[in-house]
């Protein structure tokens, strides 16, 4: 989820006009809030396997700094937001940017355990978006807090 403040392009040219690093001070920024998403996004995950997954990673471009927490497991996308027509019925704290199709039919699948199973799905328990939108304030916060910083060691 892209967040953008206005105005920031001439903050940070005045900024950077008067010696400080506001590319630094962003990064710095950028790495908290990271931290804390993935903290949080761990702590709403139900499972240790995609609880232990779960990573977050920033780069530093030339015209922008990005940042995302992820994970790689290939059935976290399944719990996330659900599955079938239990998913489709039981899907609340879902991105509502994510267009989501779930199958209207049950299915049968093998389990070693239990043989043929049919099932119609599960519901969607989500861990990465409400860890998104509880961290959007923290980004604008560390950002304010770190520029704030810059200005004081530039001077201002």
């Amino acid at each position: 989820m892209a967040k953008v403040i206005a105005n920031m392009d001439s903050l940070l040219k005045k900024l950077d006009r008067l010696g400080g690093d506001t590319k630094n001070a962003i990064v710095k920024a950028m790495k908290t809030t990271l931290q804390s998403a993935e903290g949080d996004a761990k702590a709403n995950s139900m499972y240790g396997s995609v609880r232990t997954s779960i990573k977050s990673e920033h780069k530093v471009l030339p015209d922008k700094i990005e940042g995302k927490v992820f994970t790689n497991l290939p059935h976290a996308v399944f719990i996330e937001f659900g599955t079938g027509p239990v998913g489709a019925a039981n899907h609340s704290g879902i991105s509502p940017e994510v267009p989501v199709t779930y199958t209207q039919h049950p299915w049968v699948y093998h389990s070693e355990d239990y043989g043929f199973v049919t099932t119609s799905g599960q519901p969607a328990r989500p861990f990465l978006y409400p860890a998104s939108k509880q961290n959007e304030s923290v980004f604008e916060g560390e950002t304010r807090k770190e520029l704030l910083s810059a200005i004081r060691r530039a001077g201002g």
